[in-house]
Order: C-alpha cells, then structure tokens, then sequence
C-alpha cells in the first residue's frame, strides 16, 4: 500500500457519520477539545463511582468538574484517546462533535475516493 503526505490549505473534515455528544463521548477543555477514553475515565473515577459517572451523564452536568475535584491538576489526556485544538470561539457550546474518519491506529486519514472526487471536481470545473 502506497502511504502519501497531504498538506491541507484549508481545514478538511471526512466524517465518519457519527455524532458524539459533549460531556459523554467529549470533552472541551479551553481551547482544547478530547474526545472521552472510557477506560483511563473509569480508571481516574473507579468502579465504585460509575453510578455517580451514569447519574452525571444523564442529568447533563459537565463531567469535567466532576473529574476535576477526583484528580487535581488533571490534564485532557488524563482521560482523552485524543485532544485536538478548538480555533472556533463559536463552537465552545456546541453539544455535538461530528467524528473524524480515522484508521485502526485512531489516526485520521483521507480515503482514496475522497481525493479522486476532489481531484474530479477540480478538473470539471477547470472543463465547464
């Protein structure tokens, strides 16, 4: 298999179709957003306080107040499979993520397809 490096001139989403919800699947911390590892959460909140974790989701608390007065200091890595930056102010109450299309590694990727149809379009409206 080929691997090819892109350097995008403008933000690029390929979503993967799913939408992850802020305090459950998400986080935003800052001007940094993580989307939720349940394993290292489960691991700084401890089987013991999964209820509470459950009674925090489903009363739609911000779940970062919660995991902050367990562990000080903590970091969005702490309990993130990944963080990314937030350069949206307008976004910094959205209660919706569009997922990211990654690969088995969780790294995003760009299909095939999607550059065969960018490159399609480019050239049928350099022709029309």
């Amino acid at each position: 298999m080929t691997s090819v490096k892109l350097k995008t001139l403008t933000p690029v989403h390929i979503g993967s179709g799913r939408e992850l919800a802020r305090d459950v699947e998400f986080l935003q911390w800052n001007n940094e957003i993580g989307v939720i590892d349940e394993k290292k959460t489960l691991e700084i909140i401890g089987e013991e306080n999964i209820g509470t974790w459950v009674a925090i989701i489903e009363s739609q608390e911000p779940l970062l107040n919660y995991l902050t007065t367990i562990k000080k200091n903590l970091k969005l890595m702490d309990v993130c499979k990944y963080t990314m930056p937030l350069y949206a102010n307008k976004y910094s109450q959205t209660r919706t993520l569009k997922e990211q299309l990654r690969n088995g590694t969780g790294k995003p990727y760009i299909p095939g397809s999607s550059i065969k149809g960018a490159i399609r379009t480019a050239l049928l409206n350099i022709f029309l």
